[in-house]
C-alpha cells in the first residue's frame, strides 16, 4: 500500500487549482463561441424563413384569382399572407412595402412607371403615373408588376449576444418582382 505523502497532497491541490484558474478563463470564450454560433444558426434560420414568406407573398398576390377583388389588389390579404408564412421573424404589416408599375425594364424605369403602392389596407394610384400609351392613373393589371420588399430587424435568440450588438438584431432587407398574370391561386 502507497503511503501518501504531505509533498504529494501539495501538488495535487495545486494541479486542481490550476484546473479550475484555466477553466474559469476559457469558459466565457466558450460560452461566447457557443451562443454565436446558435445565433448565426438562428439569422440563417429566419433569412430562410424570409425569403420564402416573400416568394409564396409575391406568388399569393400576383394572381386574380377567383373572388370579386383581384388578389393582387388585396393589399390587407398579402401582408398577412406573408406574415402567416414568415414564422418566428417577428415581421409586422409595417416592415412590408407593396408597390406596382408597369414592367417597363430597370433602365427605362421612373417614377412616372409606378402605378401606385398599397397604403395600410388598400391600393392607391399614383397620380403621376404615365403610361407609354398616353393613358393616365389605372389600376394595375395582367401584365404589370407586384414589388414587395421586407425590411424586418430579427432580434438575437441569445440574450448575451443581444446586449453586444446594438440594436439587438440584424437588418435584413428583401425585394423581389412578379408579373401579374390571370388565373387561380398561382
Amino acid at each position: 500500500m502507497t503511503q501518501v505523502t504531505p509533498l504529494r497532497l501539495r501538488r495535487n491541490r495545486k494541479a486542481r487549482a490550476q484546473g479550475m484558474v484555466e477553466f474559469a478563463l476559457v469558459l466565457p470564450i466558450l460560452l461566447f463561441v457557443f451562443f454565436a454560433i446558435v445565433d448565426f444558426g438562428w439569422m440563417v434560420f429566419n433569412y430562410a424563413q424570409l425569403y420564402n414568406s416573400l416568394r409564396e407573398g409575391l406568388r399569393y398576390g400576383s394572381v386574380s384569382g377567383y373572388g370579386s377583388t383581384p388578389q393582387y389588389l388585396d393589399c390587407a390579404a398579402i401582408r398577412q399572407f406573408i406574415i402567416d408564412h414568415a414564422g418566428f421573424s417577428g415581421i409586422k404589416a409595417t416592415d412590408i412595402t407593396i408597390l406596382y408599375d408597369d414592367g417597363r425594364p430597370a433602365s427605362t424605369a421612373t417614377d412616372a412607371s409606378a402605378l401606385g403602392a398599397c397604403g395600410t389596407t388598400s391600393f392607391s394610384q399614383n397620380s403621376s403615373y404615365l403610361s407609354t400609351d398616353g393613358k393616365g392613373a389605372r389600376n394595375p393589371d395582367m401584365g404589370d408588376r407586384i414589388n414587395i420588399r421586407l425590411n424586418v430587424t430579427v432580434p438575437f435568440l441569445t440574450p448575451f449576444i443581444r446586449t453586444l450588438v446594438p440594436g439587438g438584431g440584424i437588418q435584413m432587407t428583401m425585394n423581389s418582382s412578379r408579373s401579374i398574370f390571370p388565373g387561380g391561386l398561382g
